[in-house]
């Protein structure tokens, strides 16, 4: 064989090789601003063929560049709005008002329950306490819309902030 050839040969295929290589280490090691230049393209001849082979290079994509905003211009003045005006009187403390009476309170629950014809004589005879703005049922009634009655009643009444209904259904 002729040397000159296969050394020919040989650089032909090493020269492809390299390329392959850079072009493998170059999309490795490629960031998300490059662009792929599909054009490149690289042709190997020797005595009995020719071969051609595409090479895709990265090439770093054009830098964004911002639109320039114009002739400088000083930014808006900063406008303070005025402190507000003093007030012309302390406002007053105004204490939170006193918890009602227990025994008004009881009585008002019961008042409702005795007036409400819908009610059994078995539920507008339920116990009712109160403690403060608490108020507790006890007792037995005939079914379950009677017991919710008689809670929706204790609930309403003035003065009432809880309602604790321990009231039994007579089955």
């Amino acid at each position: 064989m002729n040397p000159r050839f296969v050394s020919a040969s040989a650089l032909a295929y090493a020269f492809a090789a390299c390329i392959i290589i850079i072009a493998a280490v170059a999309c490795a090691g490629s960031d998300d601003r490059t662009v792929r230049d599909p054009s490149r393209t690289s042709t190997t001849t020797s005595a009995r063929t020719t071969r051609t082979t595409s090479v895709t290079v990265d090439k770093p994509a054009e830098p964004m560049v911002e639109p320039s905003p114009g002739p400088t211009t000083p930014p808006p003045a900063t406008i303070t709005p005025a402190p507000p005006p003093p007030p012309s009187e302390p406002e007053a403390f105004t204490p939170a008002p006193p918890p009602p009476d227990p025994t008004k309170l009881t009585a008002e629950v019961r008042r409702e329950l005795a007036h409400d014809s819908r009610l059994s004589a078995l539920a507008r005879g339920v116990q009712v306490t109160a403690v403060g703005g608490k108020v507790t049922l006890r007792g037995t009634v005939k079914n379950w819309d009677e017991r919710n009655l008689v809670e929706k009643h204790a609930v309403n009444t003035a003065g009432v902030t809880t309602v604790n209904n321990e009231l039994v259904v007579k089955e």
